[in-house]
């Protein structure tokens, strides 16, 4: 594995979060910069006393796991431990922890 190979992360967008990005440019541009933050260790909007975003960074504890605010909703970010893979999702678009290993 080339060193350019162990720094590469792929970037996985939910269906919601595509179709907003696809719509809305300005959103597009504001995924650059939550990623920029989100792999600086910027947890953004991370609220660990809402119920349902508690799940999702417990259920991910050796992942990196933030949640940033676009006009009314929120977006979250999920990065794997190994930094391979990041899933950018809506939180409707959150499944159980149970199965979140398959993100």
């Amino acid at each position: 594995m080339t060193e350019k190979q162990k720094n590469t992360t792929a970037v996985y967008l939910s269906a919601g979060v595509r179709d907003l990005a696809q719509k809305d440019r300005d959103f597009a541009t504001f995924l650059f910069g939550i990623l920029r933050k989100h792999y600086g260790g910027n947890k953004g909007d991370l609220d660990l006393c809402d119920e349902k975003e508690k799940e999702l960074y417990l259920a991910n504890c050796d992942r990196m796991v933030s949640a940033y605010i676009y006009k009314a909703g929120k977006i979250w970010m999920v990065t794997e431990s190994d930094r391979s893979v990041t899933i950018v999702l809506l939180p409707r678009e959150h499944i159980k922890s149970s199965s979140i290993g398959v993100l």
